[in-house]
């Protein structure tokens, strides 16, 4: 679950452990190599904000909550 499942084993996003910097400086060169596979994942991260936007959550939450008292 969480971030794991935003990235959608990397297709969306780039995670690394906590902590591990040899992880992270391997991410970041291979996203300055890879400058087209970044650019993806940069307008990736456009559309998971978009998705994750506090009004799109409160949208969410605002039918879920209509939908219980509909069925009462």
């Amino acid at each position: 679950g969480g971030p794991s499942m935003l990235t959608e084993g990397g297709k969306r996003g780039i995670l690394v452990p906590v902590s591990d910097v040899s992880a992270l400086a391997d991410k970041m060169l291979w996203v300055m190599e890879h400058p087209n596979e970044a650019e993806e994942l940069g307008k990736c991260a456009g559309k998971i904000k978009e998705e994750l936007s506090p009004e799109m959550i409160y949208g969410k939450w605002d039918d879920i909550i209509k939908s219980l008292f509909e069925q009462n």
